[in-house]
């Protein structure tokens, strides 16, 4: 069997302590993982976190496009989740927690928000799957299991972290050139349907409000091709 303190106890092993001073117990700069074999305690594995180097400047990168207040929710140990949220710039961490404990984090920021705010969640693991599923906007990483990719709204190709901003960029850039195009079609078939009832329209303004409009919503459209 192999997992942290709490399945331990949960399945019935133990080694003479509570899990509390198990926990107590674990280095504050690394997750531990416990081994149990025929029931007994085995041995354990301490996990130290590594920081992408590209997460600093992705969180700067977000403040810089209005995206201020970042969270991070995971079940490693607490200490180890706060002093990868100092590194990095991150609000408010939690450690510890299970799926359903990050399903109901999220349930209390989104009732805190009262629809002023919406929130995005980034994920790449099996337990987060849940958690992609009920945040407003979730984000799946390329590289992430098949329960996180199937259940995220946007998936990112690769494990680079520095893409979330380019993708927020992206997101915005294309509901632009949307607003653009249904103004621009609306707008000039109103113009056409003027004309005519001043009786200056014919039968070639009706083409171009038909046809030509729709040339230049595409050519319009095609500038996202450009973005990296």
């Amino acid at each position: 069997l192999l997992g942290n303190a709490g399945l331990l106890k949960d399945k019935g092993v133990a080694d003479g302590r509570t899990e509390h001073e198990i926990n107590a117990a674990e280095p504050a700069d690394a997750s531990v993982v416990y081994l149990a074999v025929d029931g007994k305690l085995a041995g354990r594995i301490e996990l130290v976190a590594s920081i992408r180097p590209e997460a600093p400047h992705t969180i700067h990168e977000l403040r810089a496009l209005g995206i201020d207040r970042h969270l991070l929710l995971s079940g490693d140990h607490p200490a180890v989740v706060a002093s990868v949220a100092r590194s990095t710039g991150i609000d408010y961490a939690e450690g510890h927690l299970l799926p359903e404990d990050k399903v109901a984090a999220v349930d209390r920021m989104l009732a805190a928000s009262a629809g002023s705010a919406s929130l995005a969640y980034v994920g790449d693991g099996i337990n987060d799957a849940p958690v992609l599923a009920r945040a407003d906007v979730s984000v799946a990483m390329g590289s992430g299991s098949d329960a996180a990719l199937e259940s995220a709204d946007i998936v990112i190709q690769g494990d680079d972290l520095a893409r979330l901003p380019q993708t927020v960029r992206l997101a915005r850039k294309t509901s632009r050139i949307v607003r653009q195009n249904i103004s621009l079609t609306l707008g000039l078939k109103l113009l056409v349907v003027a004309l005519a009832i001043i009786g200056l329209g014919g039968i070639w303004q009706a083409i171009f409000a038909d046809v030509g409009v729709s040339l230049l919503a595409v050519f319009n459209a095609l500038r996202l091709i450009r973005e990296k």
